[in-house]
């Protein structure tokens, strides 16, 4: 009877162990690098596609220049988890002028290092990385660049497919192909923070 407790017990222990502290399942989502009128208003959004992965601290958002040097690494605090833990729940990573023109406050600060004619940027709690690169990307570690001719557009987003597999309203591992020409796509800005405010401006000029 001991044993047969004890292994109740471990069998809890370890169904409750990963959902506390989940953060790899999460894709870069959407990147916008600002516009002509305002520049420094940058953000990259990210999106979990299970439930749990709001345990991000001590965890980062890197960004790259065009030959592939990094240009900034932003990294979550602790020592908590982000309120909002839901399957789909986005992060909204900002600079202040990006929060200050769509209305929301950041999940996570960054600096307006992104660069429209080429770059890339990855979510490094996943394993591999989530990635996603543009324009004059140089890399080559992400299959072909989005737009490679003209990179992030002045006051659009670049956003990953949902309709690759399995579905077109939900965000799923499957989406990423490593090949950032196939999986990205060009949108009206829409950021969400966290707990689910949406931004209440969708276009900047």
């Amino acid at each position: 009877m001991r044993s047969r407790i004890s292994a109740f017990a471990l069998a809890a222990l370890l169904s409750t162990a990963p959902a506390s502290a989940a953060f790899h399942f999460i894709h870069v989502k959407e990147v916008f690098a600002g516009s002509q009128a305002h520049p420094n208003a940058q953000y990259i959004l990210l999106q979990a596609y299970d439930g749990g992965q709001n345990f991000v601290a001590g965890h980062s958002v890197q960004t790259f220049d065009a030959a592939g040097v990094s240009t900034g690494t932003f990294t979550f605090p602790g020592p908590g988890p982000l309120p909002n833990g839901a399957d789909q729940m986005t992060i909204f990573v900002a600079t202040p002028d990006a929060a200050t023109i769509f209305d929301i406050t950041a999940d996570l600060a960054m600096t307006p290092v992104l660069s429209p004619a080429g770059g890339k940027v990855c979510w490094n709690g996943a394993t591999p990385a989530s990635c996603v690169a543009w324009g004059t990307y140089a890399g080559g570690d992400v299959g072909t660049p989005y737009n490679q001719s003209g990179g992030l557009i002045s006051g659009y987003a670049a956003q990953r497919r949902l309709d690759i597999c399995l579905g077109i309203t939900q965000l799923n591992a499957c989406d990423d192909t490593d090949d950032s020409a196939n999986d990205w796509i060009t949108v009206v800005p829409h950021p969400i923070k966290n707990i689910g405010t949406l931004g209440g401006r969708r276009t900047t000029t």
